[in-house]
Order: structure tokens, then C-alpha cells, then sequence
């Protein structure tokens, strides 16, 4: 996946749907992830579903109905599971269900692995390869973001929002940025990019992870009742 230059300044349009934070952001950008690594490892983008990640949450291990996820407890899921299926066979209805019984080809992983902390190099580095899951402080800069190129200027807060980091570049003028697509809203946002404090802009260099695809994918059912286990 080769970084691309854009324009900065280019405005980007996007409704914002809601104020709040979407809750099962976590699972929202794992499925992206995997749905990237799929498509790059296979040539066909197969569009997934969050539902099936949510109907498996595990209440008693921190997620707190839709609350605080972990994008890697999505992946470890995945690979036990034995993969994913479309989302065409298991629609979204945003909240939590009983988990349906479906036989069809799934998409599968073969695990996932943590981008080491607080290092931009590296993030940039498996960037490069495929979509990564991060963890960011998503404040009012950037849930009110409509263009240009956000930098938190060294006040980063918590994390508490996870997002889909899908490429990097730099503009015109040599300002480095990543892009990132917000699990919430649907919309690209630009973070800034080498900005020299630790953790980088938003602490988007904080906590990151992504799946491994080697294995092809196979033909099995939705019927393993294990949920999400914290590791």
C-alpha cells in the first residue's frame, strides 16, 4: 500500500451524524482492519459486520454494554471463531443480540500484533502495509473537525476512542500527516504526523494493533458460544 500526497487544506464534507463518541468504535475499526488485510491479501474487498464482534461481547470483562473495547479482543475473536462472515448474512442493528447460527464462506486471520508504543517509525512502518487500529484522545478538535490538518500542540489527554489509521503523506509545503477515518462518524480526519512529543498528536502512536492474514479463507458456521476474553 503506497502512502499518497494529498492537499491538506482540502476541505473534507462530512454530516456529523451524532455529538457523542460511537460506543462500539472498538469493533467498528477492528472489522475495517480486517476487512483491509482481506482485501489485500485476497484482491476482493468483502464488506463484514460489527454485529457478530458486539453479539459475542463479554459484559463481565470490561466492555460494559457497548462501552471501552479493545480492537485486538475483536481479532482474537476472529481467529478463534474462525473467522467472520459478510454483512450481508448478518445485518447491523447496533445493539447487542443473541449471536446467530449461519454457515458461509468466512474471512479469516491468523492473529494480530501490537505496533510497538510511542513510536511513530514503526507506526508509519506498518501503515505502509495495511489499515492499523489505534487508539486516540478524540476531543472537540477533532469531533468538530471540517478540514485541515489537527495537532492536539503537546495537550493530549486519555485515550477513548478507536479509529482507522488507512494512510500517510505529507503536503506541499513538507507538513506530515496521517489519515485516519473515524469509527463514529464515517469521515477522514489529518493528524498531524512527526510531531516530535511523545505518543504522537493525539496519541495516535499510543496503543495500535493489526491483524495477520496469511491463511486463506473457509467455508464454516457462526456457532461457537465463547465470548471475547480479555487476554
Amino acid at each position: 500500500m503506497v502512502p499518497y500526497e494529498i492537499n491538506a487544506y482540502l476541505i473534507l464534507l462530512f454530516y456529523l451524524i451524532c455529538a457523542c463518541l460511537s460506543l462500539d468504535c472498538w469493533a467498528h475499526a477492528a472489522i475495517g482492519a480486517t476487512e483491509g488485510i482481506n482485501a489485500i491479501r485476497t484482491g476482493e474487498l468483502v464488506k463484514l459486520l460489527e454485529q457478530q464482534v458486539l453479539d459475542r461481547n463479554n459484559l463481565s470483562n470490561g466492555f460494559y454494554d457497548y462501552g471501552r473495547g479493545y480492537p485486538h479482543l475483536s481479532f482474537d475473536y476472529i481467529c478463534r471463531n474462525g473467522g467472520i462472515v459478510p454483512e450481508a448474512l448478518y445485518p447491523y442493528v447496533g445493539r447487542r443480540g443473541p449471536c446467530q447460527k449461519i454457515h458461509a464462506e468466512k474471512v479469516t486471520i491468523d492473529g494480530y500484533q501490537f505496533v510497538p508504543k510511542n513510536c511513530e517509525f514503526s507506526l508509519r512502518q506498518a501503515a505502509a502495509n495495511q489499515p492499523i487500529c489505534v487508539d486516540i484522545c478524540f476531543d472537540e478538535r477533532l469531533e468538530y473537525y471540517c478540514g485541515g490538518i489537527a495537532d492536539d500542540m503537546g495537550s493530549c489527554g486519555k485515550l477513548n476512542h478507536s479509529v482507522l489509521l488507512t494512510a500517510y503523506g505529507k503536503t506541499s509545503k513538507g507538513k506530515k500527516f496521517w489519515v485516519v477515518k473515524d469509527s463514529g462518524t464515517g469521515k477522514f480526519i489529518l493528524i498531524a504526523r512527526d510531531v516530535g512529543s511523545k505518543g504522537g498528536a493525539f496519541g495516535i502512536a499510543k496503543s495500535a494493533c493489526f491483524p495477520v492474514k496469511i491463511s486463506p479463507n473457509c467455508d464454516g458456521s457462526v456457532e461457537d458460544l465463547r465470548m471475547l476474553e480479555r487476554n
